[in-house]
């Protein structure tokens, strides 16, 4: 918010504005508003113009200097009003007999009041009449307005104000007033925290026909005294119940998901209270005494200093019961300054309201529901793979979808890392995107439960060899039939598939019960017919997709990185010699340093000297910096997919070398789409013969195609995805059977494990049995190469052989996988 010194200062010292208005009502000049955020929480914005700079308003402010001489551990009652008064009250009445001894000596009562519209307010009362509007809990936020300035008009002419209100309420009002304040009280509730009054009108207007409603109640009591009693008053006269579990608003509250920033970190809401007296429920207080609960409701009331003592004796007569209790009985109360925030309050904050509404937003945190369940591997350590992933992520978060990141389980052949691998500076997933990752395929039948659509990402994630290592998840063999399915950008990195028949028609069973089937390459649309039998659509990569300035702002972050001078920019997954001499005399003719940064599978740390060649090249370096490196080049050359993909989203002059073993058709597909066939090369001739007079490239033409292909490839993938909504599906037979057989295991085995235990008690111990013996190193490799022997052909086998060596000696770990497809 614009103009906001007094959050800044806040901020500095770590910590959060409440919204208390004491700031507003000191200032002299009026110079101070509150404003709403875009979540409708209160906060204070300074017209600098206005300002007198007084000082006034940093010296009100109850965070940055609290007041407080109350007893660290005061005296704690068991307090019941007179039946009437709790019949009207949310609890045991306290407040109903505190103010009417207060207007009884002609004094004031300041409280929080509802409105029509659902609005809560601070205001003051003056008889019995008016008091009933401060009655009753209230689940929101009240905007107290310049409730401190008249508060002040009234203690002039000598009157007594009772002011009740949340403690950092009460502590600004002691603020604003000062301790030399006479003729009034303070009491503080015992306080949850607190939703906006925007959150509370949302909820309402979603949910009910406004027209129809008459009043809420938060804490009903036609069905006794219970914490989840949210009844909605119609105006035909009739009610309606809505429990905890089935209010969203009441969710919110409780769960700790809508509540304003600062109230899981309370300094007021200790043992040592704000108010001359604290007032809220008694929960659980049968636990304590049994006697104390005739289910009318029950107050629990703290002394804090000498002035609240008065005050409880002097209605002391006037209430049905006062016991006094240790405090560690009012314990299921907020006597904590801290508690937990809920997991998924930030995930809240990005939906509510900018992308869907108050109750989606709370079911969906509430839940840990999604939109959509993201099928891929983002726990890659591949440049080019990981931004695959992270574009298709944030192009269905840029429209509109909350997303779950699903890796592969752990038993897959190639397990997946424990956490986003270190190649960002910044992660630029939100945390609660990023899934569990679960031990086994069975184990993530449980997403089911989670995700209403299911998509399957792209970069090679249907290569026979990926197919393999990742357990098969990109067929989505844990997704139950009645859930929507759709692969985006699809590959297989090559014109041709490979290994056994059985695997292939267990492929082409699953990619079936696609809804909506996609591919990156031209030539896969006809391998996934003739093969699979599924008809494909061919669409551009999700790089494409992603909003550009996703990309700049890393670009902006990794800056610091590129050098000075113009340089010519070399990412190069099999540098060698030919192509170093390329580099080094197109460097020299055009007067550009050479800049160079190695596959990621060579390894981290500094400049090292990248294998086969003697150009030093930057290994280990940032995906921010990889980025910079590719926007900010005079001339970029690659043989990587993903480095030509970026050249032309940052529209450089670039040049790319295709190696047919790692895949052509995915760059001879991009390129035919885009008229830029000329900006590939296959040999070491070509290449230099290209360097001598490149032209620049029109990127005013080429964005022409691009931008239609970016708007049909969003366009197919929204509606790909929409079409599921009206489109409810049955799970299949295979589908009930599976759950029937888990069902079946999991009774069996809760059922062994009780026969074990009754046996462990009798004394009976049955030793584990023996685990399986390992196969040795030389068998488990000699089991390999006969696999992909007959999986990929003798030639295949052999070049993966000697690659492997070749890592070897030079002391490199990658996989040769995770270079095919890189």
């Amino acid at each position: 918010m614009k103009n906001n010194r007094m959050l800044e200062m806040l901020k500095n010292a770590g910590k959060f504005c409440t919204g208390c208005g004491a700031c507003y009502n000191v200032c002299p000049v009026d110079a101070i508003r509150m404003v709403p955020d875009q979540w409708g929480f209160l906060y204070p914005e300074i017209d600098h113009g206005s300002c007198v700079d007084c000082k006034k308003c940093e010296n009100v402010c109850p965070k940055l200097e609290c007041m407080n001489d109350n007893l660290p551990e005061p005296e704690c009652y068991a307090a019941r009003g007179a039946d009437p008064v709790r019949a009207v009250s949310s609890s045991g009445g306290i407040f109903t007999h505190l103010a009417r001894m207060i207007l009884a000596r002609g004094g004031i009562v300041c409280g929080a009041a509802m409105n029509p519209d659902f609005s809560v307010q601070h205001i003051c009362v003056k008889d019995e009449e008016g008091l009933a509007a401060l009655r009753k809990s209230k689940y929101v936020q009240s905007d107290t307005g310049l409730i401190y300035r008249e508060i002040a008009s009234y203690l002039k002419e000598g009157k007594e104000v009772l002011f009740t209100g949340t403690p950092c309420q009460v502590a600004a009002a002691k603020k604003f007033f000062g301790r030399e304040a006479k003729n009034i009280y303070y009491v503080d509730i015992l306080c949850h925290g607190v939703p906006s009054v925007q959150m509370l009108q949302d909820y309402m207007r979603e949910n009910f026909d406004l027209e129809k409603v008459d009043y809420i109640d938060f804490r009903s009591k036609l069905n006794g005294w219970r914490c989840d009693q949210f009844r909605v008053f119609w105006k035909d006269k009739t009610s309606t119940l809505y429990p905890c579990e089935n209010s969203t608003y009441e969710l919110g509250f409780h769960r700790n998901i809508s509540l304003r920033d600062g109230c899981e970190n309370c300094e007021f809401s200790g043992h040592q209270r704000q108010g001359d007296l604290t007032l809220g429920d008694f929960w659980r207080v049968a636990q304590y005494d049994p006697r104390l609960n005739d289910h009318k409701g029950t107050s629990v009331v703290l002394v804090n200093n000498e002035q609240g003592k008065a005050l409880l004796d002097g209605i002391r007569k006037d209430l049905v019961d006062l016991t006094q209790t240790p405090i560690e009985a009012a314990r299921f109360n907020r006597l904590k300054k801290t508690f937990s925030s809920h997991p998924q309050k930030q995930r809240f904050r990005t939906m509510y309201p900018a992308v869907q509404s108050f109750s989606k937003a709370v079911m969906q945190c509430r839940h840990s529901l999604y939109d959509i369940g993201l099928v891929g591997n983002y726990l890659i350590g591949n440049y080019g793979g990981h931004l695959t992933q992270y574009a298709l992520y944030a192009t269905l978060t840029d429209m509109g979808y909350s997303v779950l990141m699903i890796e592969r389980p752990r038993n897959a052949p190639e397990r997946p890392l424990r956490k986003v691998p270190n190649i960002f500076e910044k992660i630029p997933y939100a945390p609660y995107a990023l899934g569990k990752i679960y031990e086994t395929i069975a184990e993530m039948k449980v997403l089911n439960n989670q995700c209403d659509v299911f998509v399957t990402g792209s970069d090679q994630m249907f290569n026979h060899n990926l197919y393999t290592a990742y357990g098969k998840i990109q067929v989505q063999n844990f997704v139950f039939d009645n859930h929507w399915k759709v692969a985006y950008a699809a590959s297989f990195g090559h014109d041709r598939i490979w290994g056994s028949e059985s695997d292939r028609a267990e492929e082409a069973y699953y990619m079936q019960k696609f809804d909506a089937f996609s591919v990156r390459e031209d030539s896969a649309v006809k391998l996934c017919r003739e093969q699979f039998g599924v008809e494909a659509t061919h669409v551009l990569d999700p790089v494409f997709l992603c909003p550009v300035q996703n990309y700049q702002n890393m670009v902006d972050f990794g800056k610091k990185y590129i050098p000075k001078q113009a340089y010519l920019f070399a990412y190069i997954l099999d540098p060698d010699t030919e192509k170093e001499n390329c580099l080094r005399l197109y460097a020299d003719q055009n007067n550009l340093t050479i800049r160079a940064i190695s596959d990621l599978t060579v390894g981290f740390g500094g400049a090292k000297k990248a294998p086969s060649w003697d150009i030093e090249t930057l290994t280990g370096a940032k995906i921010e910096s990889w980025l910079a490196h590719i926007a900010e080049s005079s001339f970029f050359i690659t043989d990587s997919f993903h480095g030509m993909c970026f050249a032309i989203i940052f529209k450089k002059n670039f040049l790319a070398i295709v190696n047919k073993e790692r895949g052509e058709t995915r760059f001879t597909s991009l390129v035919k789409l885009l008229g830029l066939e000329d900006r590939l090369v296959y040999s070491f001739a070509e290449l230099q013969e290209k360097l001598k007079d490149l032209p620049p490239i029109d990127y005013d033409a080429v964005y022409e195609k691009l931008e239609k292909e970016r708007c049909r490839c969003r366009q197919w993938l929204q509606e790909s995805i929409e079409a599921g909504k009206d489109k409810p599906k049955a799970m299949s037979a295979f589908d009930m059977l599976d759950v029937r057989c888990d069902d079946i295991t999991r009774m069996f085995n809760d059922r062994f494990a009780h026969l074990y235990a009754e046996l462990e008690k009798r004394g009976v111990h049955i030793p584990p049995p023996d685990p399986p013996k390992p196969e040795s190193w030389l068998k488990r490799k000699i089991k390999g190469g006969i696999r992909c022997y007959k999986e990929n052909g003798l030639v295949y086998t052999v070049k993966r052989l000697f690659q492997k060596i070749r890592n070897k000696l030079r002391g490199c770990s990658g996989c040769t996988r995770k270079l095919q497809r890189c």
